[in-house]
């Protein structure tokens, strides 16, 4: 198994998520990073992610070729796929999804792939979640809901019931989602929100009531 986009300080943050840590075989270094502290890397231009090489680990190899995301940013997320994707051929089903054991899901909850989900964190009944999403711990993720591809969920946020997000997504922390709302691709939500109405395309949006304060660009 591979780590993509993975700086080497933040390994063992994925690591934490998987039941299994062994069998990892190499993580990828972003290049052209910003050290927000030592635990933390934030690509410095999103749309143009380069890498190091590879580099070896010593835990058990296997053999099969899967792979798991440890991408900050879901811009950054959305470009690292593609690269390896054109790189090696790889395809949806080799990454992983890394929940961590403390997490509840719902039986008719359906999962794409490569997503990570965190510690307390419920996913409840007929949740539909894309490719590469990321729901942090703590979270509540209400029925029906629909998440697009490259969504990111920070810690303690609640959706409630039937709500939908589009692809690219940032809600932050603490974040409340009233039932049947719908937020649209490319937006940040910003943390504390108190969302009531609908939020539209590449909108950055905050407050209590979260109101759109301009264009996510």
């Amino acid at each position: 198994m591979h780590l993509l986009g993975f700086a080497p300080d933040i390994f063992n943050v994925l690591l934490e998520l998987a039941e299994d840590a062994f069998g990892f075989q190499s993580f990828c270094v972003l290049e052209n990073v910003n050290r927000v502290s030592d635990a933390y890397f934030v690509p410095l231009d999103r749309y143009n992610v380069k890498f190091k090489s590879f580099y070896t680990q010593d835990h058990k190899i296997n053999p099969r070729e899967y792979f798991a995301f440890g991408v900050v940013g879901t811009k950054s997320k959305e470009i690292v796929y593609k690269y390896f994707k054109e790189k090696i051929g790889m395809t949806d089903t080799n990454f992983l999804n890394l929940i961590h054991p403390t997490a509840v899901l719902s039986n008719s909850a359906t999962l794409g792939s490569g997503i990570q989900i965190g510690s307390h964190t419920s996913v409840n009944a007929l949740s539909q979640i894309g490719f590469g999403v990321n729901i942090k711990n703590n979270c509540y993720i209400g029925h029906h809901g629909k998440m697009g591809d490259f969504v990111t969920i920070n810690p303690g946020v609640t959706l409630s019931g039937l709500v939908e997000i589009g692809n690219n997504t940032i809600i932050g922390a603490g974040a409340i989602i009233r039932d049947k709302v719908k937020i649209g691709s490319n937006c940040t939500i910003g943390m504390g929100s108190n969302v009531v109405t609908d939020i539209p395309d590449d909108s950055i949006a905050y407050g209590n009531p979260c109101k759109v304060h301009g264009k996510n660009t």
